[in-house]
């Protein structure tokens, strides 16, 4: 009986351990694919934040509907030195270009933002390489080689890319 329990309690500690929640970045895996997903919450309705979103110059190939949006992300570097990060302290491929898809969806009084579909281009290479994040899901599903000072800084540039404020009126 003792033999029984020991058992079953190292299958349970080994399937919690395979289960993939969101890290404390925003990011999880989903049929094979690293995604990053945020909730924001606003006052504006649709039509401002999709403005906002749209005028920033993040997205490229925008479509639009009354709820959502979806695009392309422009691809670009990761800005890391408001991190207090410096090139050499951060992993190689955090410094090559980086693209995806974006889905932007909105309720009442939020909107989710949806990054998935990621790559990443060795710009430094002749050949432009192109890495799709599914390289950093392994066969369970779980993000490996993906550290948390990636996803610490992909995590504060889509937020950065993607909050939006109310404008204050300041009234003289």
């Amino acid at each position: 009986m003792k033999r029984f329990f020991a058992t079953a309690l190292i299958l349970l500690a080994n399937l919690t351990l395979f289960a993939q929640e969101k890290t404390e970045y925003n990011f999880f895996t989903q049929d094979g694919d690293v995604v990053w997903q945020k909730v924001f919450p606003t006052d504006l309705d649709a039509t401002a934040v999709f403005t906002a979103i749209k005028t920033s110059g993040a997205l490229t190939d925008i479509t639009e509907t009354e709820t959502v949006l979806v695009g392309s992300l422009v691809e670009r570097k990761a800005e890391y030195s408001s991190l207090g990060y410096s090139r050499g302290s951060v992993p190689i491929f955090v410094n090559h270009l980086l693209g995806g898809f974006v889905k932007v969806e909105m309720r009442d009084g939020r909107y989710r933002v949806t990054v998935n579909k990621m790559y990443r281009i060795d710009d430094s290479s002749p050949a432009n390489d192109r890495t799709d994040f599914t390289f950093y899901v392994n066969k369970k599903g779980q993000l490996r080689l993906f550290p948390e000072r990636a996803q610490e800084i992909f995590d504060y540039n889509f937020t950065k890319m993607f909050e939006v404020k109310a404008k204050v009126e300041e009234d003289w």
